[in-house]
């Protein structure tokens, strides 16, 4: 069991147990349900990684293919990505021209990066800003102000080439926020105010219809996230930058308003790393600056890390479904409804072939 100042792993033995816990009815926590927001994970190999950062990422399948862009690197640079060899040295910097793919292409391309990040990101608008255009097009509500709506006609590349460019701009969060829940990957990683919603996410792969014939995945997660503590004063009273929280609008989005969500976002100059998962550059930060006597109250945490057994996936969404928590109110509308019908025909038979399976290795 992984432990840290920060983050407290609790493994749970049932459902009741686990709500027992997140209520504040044992010594392991306070009710988490006023501070904290959820996450839920259905392996706990996975890491708590936005889409667009994510290893083996989707980013690509929403770039066009003719993409490239003029990376600007100094020769040290150029070596580290493997666009130059060491013993061919040069002063100043170098252009390279690449693909989407991050690979060397003949040609020049008038929009350039200074860093590999700093590519990274332009792929990223690059997506989000044909995510705003084709919905536009077809008179789709796409929540984007002057600002942003601008750049449909400009060269929104080189937003990026300001010497305190940060990623993401408060202007995409509304768009950012909209686009990461119809497909297009982000850097937003989505939670909810409710823990049974985010529960649902963490079990519902026991669903798939080659569940019970493929290698089960191991142990779910929940995630517990302390969010109130991270408010914008505090984060952005130093000159470096951390984390905020947004909650976008649930009036035209009916899902999301039923799962209660919102979502965090790691912000960054655009030449900064962003890989490392959430949860360790929480950690990091919090080893750095709460140094300054900021400091979590040794009765909370960051984070608090539910490890769901494997074998108590199917009873604890059965209870879920008893709650409501089922498709028809997480996913409103004619689908949902038939997604329910479906998935809970599916979870009996699966609870009594697990059943029988037990029964069967006991003698």
């Amino acid at each position: 069991m992984s432990q840290s100042e920060y983050i407290k792993e609790i493994p749970i033995g049932s459902y009741d147990n686990l709500v027992n816990i997140i209520q504040g009815k044992t010594d392991l926590c306070k009710d988490l349900r006023e501070k904290f927001i959820f996450r839920g994970l259905e392996n706990d190999i996975y890491e708590l990684a936005p889409s667009a950062l994510r290893k083996g990422n989707k980013l690509n399948d929403f770039v066009d293919e003719d993409f490239k862009l003029n990376l600007v690197l100094p020769h040290e640079k150029a070596v580290e990505y493997g666009f130059a060899k060491k013993e061919d040295e040069y002063d100043g910097v170098k252009d390279f021209t690449v693909n989407k793919y991050g690979q060397l292409i003949d040609g020049e391309s008038k929009d350039y990066a200074e860093s590999w990040e700093e590519f990274q990101c332009v792929k990223e608008l690059n997506a989000l800003m044909k995510f705003l255009s084709y919905a536009d097009k077809v008179g789709l509500k796409v929540p984007a102000n002057q600002k942003v709506r601008q750049l449909l006609e400009h060269n929104f590349h080189n937003i990026f080439n300001s010497e305190n460019g940060i990623w993401p701009e408060e202007d995409f969060y509304e768009l950012m926020a909209l686009a990461q829940h119809y497909g297009i990957p982000t850097r937003v990683l989505d939670w909810s105010y409710d823990y049974r919603v985010s529960l649902y996410f963490a079990l519902k792969n026991i669903l798939d219809d080659n569940y019970l014939t493929s290698k089960r995945p191991e142990n779910g997660v929940l995630w517990a996230f302390n969010y109130k503590y991270f408010n914008p004063c505090y984060v952005l009273e130093t000159k470096s930058y951390c984390t905020t929280h947004y909650r976008p609008e649930y009036n035209s989005n009916p899902n999301l308003n039923a799962q209660k969500g919102l979502f965090t976002f790691m912000i960054k100059r655009v030449w900064e790393d962003a890989s490392q998962p959430y949860d360790e550059f929480i950690e990091e930060f919090l080893n750095e600056y709460n140094q300054s006597g900021r400091k979590i109250p040794k009765t909370e945490k960051a984070f608090y890390k539910f490890i769901i057994p494997e074998d108590e996936k199917p009873n604890i969404l059965k209870e879920l479904y008893s709650e409501g928590y089922s498709e028809e109110y997480l996913f409103p509308g004619y689908s949902g409804v038939s997604q329910t019908i479906k998935n809970r025909i599916k979870l009996t038979k699966l609870i009594i072939n697990l059943r029988l399976d037990k029964r069967h290795t006991l003698k």
